[in-house]
């Protein structure tokens, strides 16, 4: 299992007044904004982490390892100082399809309790489910 790379973008709040009744209200904002929902990163980072809790690895290994990558590329490329939009977009629509294909595997397998999914999973927790 390789580390997930993520990307930690900083939260800051702008406040806004109405100036007739001086309340006052906060919106949270992200650095880099624009491009964290241009690839959806908050979704793709909640997906992804449902694959490697739920043993992704050994259910679609292959999408799973490949989904992990593009998604790794995705956060690296948040990083830089200015992202470049093609590059994210291009890499978000490799990962999309990789990572429906992962995700309808271990739901497959966890509805049909493959031992891919129940084996590994009976050893998280201590207990065998026939």
């Amino acid at each position: 299992l390789t580390e997930l790379i993520v990307f930690e973008p900083r939260v800051y709040f702008e406040e806004y007044c109405d100036g007739i009744m001086d309340e006052c209200f906060y919106v949270k904002h992200y650095e880099k904004e624009k491009f964290i929902e241009l690839v959806d990163y908050f979704s793709l980072k909640k997906r992804i982490e449902f694959l490697r809790n739920y043993e992704g690895k050994y259910c679609a290994p292959f999408d799973f390892g490949r989904a992990e990558a593009l998604f790794n590329a995705i956060s690296l490329e948040l990083m830089h100082e200015k992202p470049d939009e093609k590059i994210l977009i291009s890499l978000r629509e490799k990962l999309e399809p990789v990572l429906i294909m992962a995700e309808e595997k271990l739901r497959y397998a966890m509805k049909k309790e493959l031992p891919c999914y129940r084996n590994r999973l009976s050893e998280n927790v201590r207990y065998w489910k026939p």
